[in-house]
């Protein structure tokens, strides 16, 4: 259990970018860490490091994840974004739709 809760623990936090993968990982190693962990105090295992790191390193690639999903949503709900598929919508030509594109990239870069 440890071992693999280390292993899900570290693919969570370098995935944490793609949300689904670092939500789902970092679930399964904070688990499997705590199922580890429990083993050791009972003396049934011997790998409580590796159990606890797996455990810390799944939860900080499930708050990352959760981050970047939150901002997500923040940046998708904002009236910035609202703007852009109004402009998109009433856009006509092509050059409209990359006046809009513009508009957008000039506001957040």
């Amino acid at each position: 259990m440890g071992v693999a809760a280390l292993v899900l623990g570290l693919i969570a936090l370098v995935m944490f970018w793609t949300a689904l993968l670092g939500v789902v990982l970092g679930v399964l190693a904070v688990v499997f860490g705590v199922v580890g962990y429990r083993r050791v105090r009972r003396g049934e295992a011997t790998n409580g490091w590796m159990a606890l790191t797996g455990a810390i390193t799944g939860f900080i690639g499930l708050a990352l994840s959760t981050a970047v999903i939150a901002a997500t949503v923040a940046f998708l709900n904002s009236d910035e974004v609202d703007d852009f598929r109004d402009c998109m919508r009433n856009a006509d030509t092509s050059s409209e739709s990359q006046e809009c594109v513009d508009d957008l990239r000039d506001r957040y870069w």
